[in-house]
């Protein structure tokens, strides 16, 4: 989600008073999901509208991206090392 002005953008009112305040025109906010989950956000700020153009917005958008396959990638990898502790820790017992 990318507000480039909240003084402008009517989705944004709630919360214009205070991010108007606060000095906060400009919120762009890139979620980051674990296993099809939200888990977090990448939230940057900016100080003068329009500041995110385009191309940082794609970036950003592959940022939270490759966070978002790297934390699935360190569930995936605890979830195989249990498996091989659970069927080393079996064929142990079978043998004993």
């Amino acid at each position: 989600m990318v507000n480039d002005d909240f003084a402008v953008n009517p989705a944004t009112s709630p919360w214009r008073q205070p991010a108007l305040r606060l000095r906060v025109p400009v919120i762009s906010i890139f979620p980051l999901h674990r296993n099809g989950k939200v888990v977090g956000a990448f939230t940057l700020y900016a100080s003068e509208p329009g500041e995110f153009d385009a191309e940082q917005v794609r970036l950003f958008e592959a940022l939270s991206a490759d966070v978002s396959y790297a934390l699935d990638a360190i569930d995936q990898e605890r979830l195989r090392a249990q498996a091989e502790r659970s069927a080393a820790r079996g064929e142990g017992d079978a043998r004993g």
